[in-house]
């Protein structure tokens, strides 16, 4: 059970801080943990109330915008078939979590590399 909370808000917390360091809020490092987060976590009910409540709590932070429901509706159909879709490839866990962490930190390397301008 404490394995299963540490993975449900880190994963919230990555789900924020992808759409807030990116010069993009929508762009593929939320996609990719939006993707990763309806597979990691086996309560539907609890993956789309993870990714939306992340995804309001960042918009109220950058501004409303007209087109929310739509970005909203997309996040919640990738999380409900993102556990068939990979299931289909035969992926394991381990090799989920590897990826969602390396993709994670080598965005906001380049992120952070272009904010330096090395």
């Amino acid at each position: 059970m404490k394995s299963n909370i540490v993975l449900i808000t880190s994963l919230f917390v990555l789900l924020i801080a992808s759409r807030l360091i990116t010069e993009i809020p929508n762009f593929t490092p939320t996609i990719a943990l939006v993707m990763f987060t309806g597979y990691l976590i086996t309560n539907r009910y609890l993956a789309i109330l993870v990714i939306l409540s992340s995804q309001i709590i960042s918009d109220l932070y950058i501004g409303i915008y007209s087109s929310m429901v739509f970005v909203y509706g997309a996040y919640v159909l990738i999380a409900t078939l993102m556990p068939t879709i990979i299931k289909s490839f035969n992926i394991k866990k381990s090799t989920s979590y590897y990826y969602i962490f390396f993709k994670f930190f080598i965005n906001y390397i380049n992120e952070f590399r272009k904010v330096i301008n090395i």
